[in-house]
């Protein structure tokens, strides 16, 4: 509750606290998820890349982190923008490990598109499960641009059925209108 109210007067009122950060570093290590989750959120929140980052990338890229804490994780690298996120983000696109990869790109696609485009080209060309793909695309497709972006980089053919597929419906809801994309899909995928 503390970290969740020290993210609210963060985000409502601009309030942080003076002095030494760092003890939140040993939250985002907690054995307790809902703690380490709320401490990457507050991380995030406060923007201080120098404190934060390295133990952020640590536990985005590390393979026992939790699914929650992982995704607050690279919300908060999201968040960070400072010297060091882009670069740490570009390495954990080249992960071997498929989840970390989609949500490093993802992440990457929101910081700088360009550099994002050839490992979101990457993943949507793969197989993916539905569920995964529903994340990847939705994460991806919000950010601007990235819907023409990625139209044009895709190539013609070899795209995944399946991944297409649900990008191409993605790319319909909620009143978005990326028809460039949904074709690029289409031919792309046979």
């Amino acid at each position: 509750r503390a970290l969740t109210a020290l993210g609210e007067a963060s985000r409502l009122r601009k309030a942080r606290p003076e002095g030494d950060r760092s003890g939140l570093t040993r939250l985002m290590a907690s054995p307790a998820e809902p703690v380490q989750v709320a401490a990457l959120r507050l991380a995030g929140e406060w923007k201080d890349s120098s404190a934060f980052l390295n133990t952020i990338v640590t536990l985005a890229g590390a393979p026992g982190t939790p699914p929650a804490a992982r995704t607050a994780a690279f919300g908060a690298l999201r968040s960070l923008a400072g010297p060091g996120t882009q670069d740490a983000l570009v390495k954990l696109a080249a992960s071997g490990d498929a989840s970390i990869r989609r949500q490093a790109a993802a992440g990457l696609a929101a910081l700088d598109l360009g550099t994002a485009v050839p490992s979101l080209v990457a993943l949507a060309s793969g197989p993916m499960t539905e569920a995964d793909a529903l994340e990847f695309w939705r994460a991806v497709l919000p950010v601007k641009g990235a819907a023409k972006a990625l139209a044009g980089a895709l190539p013609g053919s070899g795209l995944d059925p399946g991944t297409a597929r649900v990008g191409m419906r993605v790319a319909r809801e909620g009143g978005r209108s990326d028809l460039d994309l949904v074709v690029a899909l289409a031919r792309g995928a046979g």
